[in-house]
């Protein structure tokens, strides 16, 4: 009879939490997820997107970091296609995708951020690709 009461408490919970997230997601939806695959050779202390053309950041998508070689899960609204990136590294080196650079999102599951070498200024540069 134990055994029934759990598995009974069990889906309970399970579906009690499953209504808060649900409820919890209703302002944001429409949201797709998407992975930020970080292969630039460093480590990334912050990041950033917006849709084109919005003022401000909005929060950290990398709440705790993105080191080399690793990615996290984000999301974004896919009613809008071109987004604005801020990438913050965790040596403070700042690079943005903005305007013309913006990164084309529509039906996307995944960035990719790679290292492309220094140019004629010794400027470090990045590129940043759509799966």
């Amino acid at each position: 009879m134990k055994i029934s009461i759990r598995r009974i408490s069990i889906l309970l919970i399970f579906g009690i939490l499953f209504s808060f997230n649900s409820f919890a997601f209703a302002k944001e939806e429409p949201f797709v997820i998407l992975a930020i695959i970080n292969n630039s050779g460093w480590d990334i202390r912050e990041i950033y997107f917006t849709p084109s053309g919005h003022t401000g950041w909005g929060n950290n998508r990398a709440k705790y970091g993105i080191s080399n070689g690793t990615a996290i899960l984000s999301s974004y609204n896919p009613d809008y296609s071109y987004y604005d990136f801020k990438i913050v590294f965790a040596n403070g080196m700042t690079k943005y995708w903005l305007g013309a650079q913006r990164m084309n999102l529509a039906k996307k599951g995944s960035i990719e951020i790679k290292y492309v070498g220094k140019d004629s200024d010794g400027n470090h540069r990045f590129f940043m690709e759509t799966h």
